[in-house]
């Protein structure tokens, strides 16, 4: 009587199909996000997210009275749950802080009009030669 064993599958010498969804735009790798756009969709969760931070801490610090007394009635791992529940509490904080500096946005720099008085020392009109408008069919007339 032979036992039956389990041959493997024949290899081919050909390489595997590649995979249609890869992440690739035809040019190599696609761009990764940059820094400052990773944060803009959630940006305006910032603000609430440190105040029901600081709410849970605020009943973190409320409950350490009890904890003594729950954990002789309930053992060790209330210390442990009180543990967990201020680390996610501070790191709830920690992100809601980082997201409400990340997302001020910078004003620009005020720019006065150069026909202000304050630039101007008093006069009305300003020395600089007004704009040359550019005409934007020059490129097709001096190739067609």
């Amino acid at each position: 009587m032979s036992i039956p064993t389990e041959s493997l599958p024949p290899q081919s010498s050909t390489p595997p199909a590649a995979d249609l969804r890869s992440g690739t735009n035809g040019a190599g790798t696609l761009p990764s996000p940059t820094a400052s756009g990773e944060n803009a969709d959630i940006a305006p969760l910032g603000a609430p997210a440190l105040v029901l931070a600081v709410m849970l801490i605020g009943a973190g610090f409320a409950a350490l009275l009890e904890v003594r007394s729950w954990s002789r009635e309930y053992g060790w791992l209330v210390y442990v749950a009180y543990f967990l529940y201020m680390s996610l509490a501070g790191s709830l904080s920690v992100w809601g802080f980082r997201l409400t500096r990340s997302s001020r946005v910078s004003t620009p720099p005020v720019i006065r009009n150069r026909t202000s008085p304050a630039n101007t020392g008093g006069r009305s009109r300003s020395r600089t030669a007004p704009r040359k408008q550019r005409d934007l069919r020059a490129p097709l007339r001096a190739a067609g």
